[in-house]
């Protein structure tokens, strides 16, 4: 990271050890630990702006191949982006993974982990960190239902002890981690910055994980499913205004409710309400582009009996009251 801060902003450590869990105690501020010993030379920094959690940088070049040890933190999700080098770690009772270029690794453990890494020497080591307590991802600023987490996290919300998940960083998750590495830090925003970088890059590694899931999930649907959701959405999109209920689809198709709800998203990217809302909404702008009708009308025209329901719904879809639309379009 470019940083041009004078020595008062932050403290300055020597080889701290990274078996040191001091550093994962952290509640404010910056650390910067400076390494220069058998193991490697560099620096690790710091951060924790954002309520909850630490963002942990380590740019470092290795000097020898020799194991180092060190811990996953207890009770803390631990996302891990690794931008250079290749890493193969050994998790205390749980196997090994392997780290590389591009990868991001997630995970989460009960208790505290030993893990021992192995490195190659003379390679450049760069691995952003972001460490913080599940419970953090249901409040504000992310506000997420734990239904709504990558499936991964769930599994820590469900009770599971141990949880470690890897997954390959798209070109938007890379991209904001080189603005932040390469950000100059020694202005007086440069707190307000690191925090809404770290709320960024939180985000995007859950949307990147909720992708990469729903990829796998999706290559593992059958051709049958497939094309039993097909006929589902058929249904849907001919019968719109009065759409068949999940039970009666379920009696359709032959398949379990579980199944169809999975699937149908999964196929088509939306829940089946949500499907049927969009239908609505885009036979809502497609007559208030027509303009014979007044948005009361257009709304009983798609279902609503109220007009100031389906107001809220459409701004809310479409970014823009439908009066203010049709006033917009019938101006042109």
């Amino acid at each position: 990271m470019s940083s041009k801060e004078t020595p008062e902003k932050f403290n300055d450590q020597e080889n701290l050890p990274f078996t040191d869990l001091t550093r994962f105690s952290l509640r404010s501020g910056h650390n910067h630990i400076r390494h220069d010993s058998e193991q490697g030379i560099g620096v690790e920094a710091l951060y924790q702006f954002q309520p909850g959690i630490m963002l942990r940088v380590i740019d470092m070049i290795t000097l020898t191949s020799k194991p180092e040890e060190t811990t996953i933190p207890k009770k803390h999700l631990v996302f891990n982006f690794k931008l250079l080098g290749e890493n193969f770690m050994e998790v205390e009772d749980h196997g090994s993974i392997t780290m590389t270029e591009g990868s991001l690794w997630v995970a989460y453990s009960k208790d505290q982990k030993r893990l021992v890494e192995h490195g190659k020497e003379g390679q450049k080591y760069l691995l952003v960190m972001l460490i913080c307590e599940p419970n953090v991802l249901l409040q504000s600023p992310f506000d997420q239902g734990v239904n709504e987490l990558p499936d991964c996290l769930q599994t820590v919300f469900s009770g599971d002890e141990y949880m470690a998940a890897n997954f390959t960083m798209n070109a938007d998750l890379i991209q904001a981690l080189r603005i932040f590495l390469n950000s100059d830090t020694s202005d007086v925003f440069s707190r307000p910055f690191l925090q809404a970088k770290t709320v960024e890059l939180m985000c995007l590694a859950l949307r990147n994980m909720l992708d990469q899931e729903s990829q796998r999930q999706r290559a593992r649907i059958s051709e049958k499913e497939k094309g039993k959701m097909e006929v589902a959405s058929t249904l849907l999109q001919k019968h719109w205004k009065n759409p068949p209920t999940q039970d009666e689809l379920v009696k359709k198709l032959g398949v379990g409710r579980t199944q169809l709800v999975k699937c149908f998203k999964l196929v088509h990217g939306y829940s089946i309400t949500d499907y049927v809302l969009n239908i609505r909404m885009q036979h809502a702008q497609q007559l208030l582009t027509e303009g014979k009708l007044n948005v009361t009308q257009v709304a009983m025209e798609v279902g609503y009996e109220h007009s100031s329901n389906f107001a809220s719904i459409f701004k809310r879809q479409f970014g823009i009251t439908p009066k203010a639309f049709q006033k917009a379009i019938t101006s042109r």
